[in-house]
């Protein structure tokens, strides 16, 4: 073996062990959530009329705890899903892939907990990672990240 690959083989050889021991970095969150300093129909409400301040149309809402109940799954708490969309950057996404419309609309959920509500979205920054189209994808998941964070936090606790 010749001393150059000696020279690196064992610093790594060695090395090894104590890589594979470390732990990972916990993933960040794939969601936005805060508590709501209002009651679970005034969140909802409160959200609906939000949204185009932030130029997203409310395309749906969905009664999910009464679409379950309504099935023969009835839940304690009331959950509500909150379809949202920033037309403009849709169709840029979609323009660099088409495969991002999995992602749209944008889910806005709001639920309680032990008598408390909360908002929660996707973190679009993350979500746009997942796609082609590199700094234009990775600006319009951030874009869109922020005007989400605007909507939740108009009725942050």
């Amino acid at each position: 073996m010749n001393s150059a690959l000696k020279t690196w083989l064992i610093p790594l050889a060695l090395l090894t062990p104590a890589l594979a021991l470390t732990p990972q970095s916990p993933r960040p969150p794939l969601e936005f959530q805060v508590e709501s300093r209002y009651d679970f129909d005034s969140t909802v409400a409160a959200i609906i009329a939000e949204a185009p301040a932030h130029k997203f149309t409310v395309l749906k809402v969905h009664e999910m705890s009464k679409t379950l109940a309504e099935r023969g799954f009835p839940r304690k708490e009331p959950a509500t899903i909150i379809e949202v969309c920033n037309a403009k950057a849709a169709s840029t996404a979609l323009n660099l892939d088409i495969r991002s419309g999995l992602m749209m609309p944008c889910p806005v959920m709001v639920y309680q907990k032990e008598g408390r509500t909360y908002v929660m979205t996707n973190d679009t920054r993350i979500l746009s990672d997942f796609y082609t189209g590199g700094a234009p994808m990775k600006l319009t998941g951030q874009d869109v990240y922020l005007a989400l964070t605007k909507i939740l936090n108009a009725v942050k606790k």
